[in-house]
């Protein structure tokens, strides 16, 4: 059995682990780092919406260890795979997921940026307080060996 450490650098550090078991032998564990999820607001006089980041975090960090298996999977066939994926997503006053936009991707592997789009839009995020917000979530991926 082979442990995956996923960190998520936020306000506070917390550490996920995630039992990856296999038949086969699996690449060294692979830790996704998430960095300091911040909002992109409104720059004009109008007041931008707000939300509460902490809960926003804390949706992303339960997602991780799917995001982990998927990372690790993709791994086994490429050992080397690793990078940055920046993903900008928008949510409603309801919470609901709007949409995303992928703006940096340097892991380049279509699977992995799947899985990312997958974790931001699976969410069950708290609601905005005036409009609409885009919150913006750098994942860093980097194998261990």
């Amino acid at each position: 059995m082979t442990r995956l450490v996923v960190a998520a650098a936020v306000a506070v550090s917390l550490v996920s682990v995630a039992a990856v078991a296999s038949m086969m032998a699996a690449p060294a564990p692979a830790p996704i780092s998430l960095g300091a999820l911040y909002i992109e607001g409104d720059l004009s006089p109008v007041v931008s919406g707000s939300i509460d980041l902490d809960q926003v975090t804390k949706e992303v960090e339960r997602h991780l260890p799917d995001l982990a298996d998927c990372y690790s999977k993709q791994l086994r066939d490429t050992p080397e795979l690793e990078g940055e994926v920046l993903i900008h997503f928008a949510i409603d006053t309801e919470g609901d997921f709007m949409h995303a936009c992928i703006t940096r991707d340097t892991v380049e592997d279509s699977a992995v940026r799947a899985c990312v789009n997958e974790l931001v839009a699976a969410g069950d995020y708290p609601p905005a307080n005036g409009q609409p917000v885009d919150v913006t979530v750098p994942f860093n991926f980097t194998p261990q060996g």
